[in-house]
């Protein structure tokens, strides 16, 4: 899952610099055809054409009901792909992607380059846009997240609770306006509703059955599949895991609390470590010299921060001087945004010692703005960045809020107060990162939303299951993927030490063995319980760093 991006702009580089090599330029070619699925149904002779500029791939765009129970009211168009399996072959590999808002069909190109070739012979391998995402009606609010970006999620005076209750309901009413759709038309806009239109699909092509691949909200929508559809799954794999049983406060604290941790255990890892520890020695009188703890060396510059601010000054990767002023926020942005992965949580202890060295805070607010993502793109892809889809902030919200529902209270101030007595049991000394509890906190003040509806463990009776969690996951707390694991009829959990958010398909031979040998042969690991090894912080980055300065 994902929260709201304070630069959107600057951060879809991040994501174009993983599709570039993979899809090439895009352009927007024609429109494939609407089709009526129910008519397609009874005729099953399905239309295709090419995807945009994944000749590979084979879109659909279907004409679904708003409302799967009720399929006589409006429709709307929602756009499958398919890449056909390289041998003559029925079964079918559906790839569930995250957010929700992420660009599925646009994502499948990448992870398909990445993936045993056995399994592109083997399988018709079928991806979906969610409703409201690029192909699928795409709408967004891009305004109303980056001004909500900008509201510090801190509660420790009056002022500061007004100031976040007053951020979350512009944020709503304001995504809202830019939606353009009426609260009526988006309460459809859910995960119940996706899986509706995943098993339209699934008839309209007369697939048997699935075998599913999910990642982070992708796992959501997949045991939703599972428990809605019985005996329409052959194999499962949940790769950053969302537990059902978790409401909407209850993930806020659990990812908070997560996020944070790992910040804490960058100390440890920053003693053992030569660079690490170099980097945050300052030399004293004469031969002594003493260690900075990056904990402590956050609290520091936190604090000079709050106190006085400070003026930054760097050149931007357009070759613009860049003049502005750092807050105690920006910096708290910074290190949120810096925890989910190895390679990130490297660049920010990096920025972190030269700042402490230095007293100059334009390395860590160049994390906070996205430019230092344009020096990693350009020392890793020489090929000039193009217009991609990105994440749709709007879709984001809207499917939370009606999935996960609000606090109860009759009223906003009521419902967003749950909230407050939420996040106000955990803050304490030692918690740097807050966002998480208030990230979706507009949903107080969305309309037509619901109290929370509890969901009972899944279970996935009869469906072999394959949990994966990293212990460093900066997105899903990995006890989410434990809960998980322990309530499967037929399941196993890998461990991953360290890591980041996803697991499968990148360099952990230990996960995509076994995730390979589910798909293929449908069989899961032996233990019930396995631990695969990955680094917790990547490579110093002291080369490519200093380049970009």
């Amino acid at each position: 899952m994902h929260h709201v991006r304070k630069f959107a702009g600057v951060w879809s580089l991040v994501y174009i610099s993983l599709i570039l090599a993979a899809c090439g330029p895009r352009s927007r070619d024609a429109a494939p055809p609407i089709l009526d699925p129910q008519e397609k149904l009874q005729l099953r002779l399905p239309e295709s054409t090419p995807c945009p500029s994944q000749d590979e791939l084979e879109c659909y765009t279907l004409s679904m009901p708003l409302d799967h129970k009720n399929p006589d009211t409006q429709r709307m168009n929602v756009r499958f792909a398919v890449r056909p399996a390289s041998k003559p072959s029925s079964e079918a590999l559906l790839v569930l992607f995250g957010g929700p808002g992420d660009p599925g069909v646009y994502s499948l190109g990448p992870w398909l380059q990445r993936i045993k070739p056995e399994l592109r012979e083997r399988f018709n391998i079928v991806t979906m846009d969610l409703r409201g995402v690029d192909g699928s009606e795409q709408m967004d609010c891009p305004t109303a997240a980056f001004d909500f970006s900008f509201v510090p999620p801190w509660i420790y005076s009056d002022e500061e609770t007004k100031a976040l209750a007053a951020g979350a309901q512009s944020a709503a009413n304001g995504c809202l306006q830019e939606l353009g759709r009426s609260p009526e038309v988006l309460q459809h806009y859910n995960t119940m509703q996706a899986a509706a239109d995943l098993e339209t699909f699934r008839r309209f092509m007369g697939f048997k059955e699935w075998s599913i691949y999910s990642l982070s909200y992708g796992t959501q929508l997949a045991q939703t599949y599972v428990n809605e559809y019985p005996g329409r799954t052959r194999a499962l794999v949940l790769d950053g895991a969302v537990d059902l049983t978790a409401n909407l406060l209850d993930y806020g604290r659990d990812l908070t609390l997560a996020q944070n941790k790992i910040f804490e255990d960058l100390d440890p890892y920053c003693q053992a470590s030569p660079d690490c520890r170099n980097a945050f020695t300052l030399e004293g009188k004469g031969k002594s010299s003493q260690m900075q703890l990056p904990s402590a060396t956050y609290d520091y510059l936190f604090k000079k921060l709050m106190d006085e601010g400070a003026e930054v000054k760097y050149v931007a990767p357009d070759g613009r001087d860049v003049i502005s002023n750092m807050t105690a926020y920006d910096l708290e942005y910074a290190l949120s945004g810096s925890v989910g992965n190895p390679r990130k949580r490297a660049r920010f202890l990096w920025a972190l010692s030269k700042t402490l060295h230095s007293g100059d805070f334009a390395p860590l607010y160049r994390i906070a703005d996205g430019s230092f993502e344009f020096a990693y793109t350009s020392s890793e892809n020489s090929e000039p960045a193009v217009q991609a889809p990105q994440m749709s902030q709007g879709v984001f919200w809207t499917f939370i809020c009606n999935d996960y529902g609000s606090p109860a209270g009759k009223t906003f101030d009521a419902r967003f107060n749950g909230f407050v007595e939420n996040a106000a049991l955990y803050i304490k000394e030692g918690i740097r990162i807050h966002a998480p509890f208030f990230s979706e906190s507009l949903c107080a003040a969305w309309p037509l939303v619901q109290e929370p509806t509890l969901h009972s463990p899944f279970k996935g009776e009869g469906v072999p299951t394959l949990v994966i969690g990293a212990e460093a996951d900066g997105n899903v707390p990995y006890q989410h993927s434990v809960q998980i694991a322990e309530h499967l009829s037929q399941g196993r959990l890998i461990t991953v030490a360290g890591s980041q958010h996803v697991s499968y398909s990148y360099h952990i031979t230990c996960v995509n063995e076994r995730v390979e040998a589910l798909l293929l042969q449908g069989s899961l690991p032996a233990e019930a319980k396995l631990r695969c090894e990955d680094e917790f912080v990547g490579a110093w980055p002291e080369a490519v760093m200093e380049a970009s300065i």
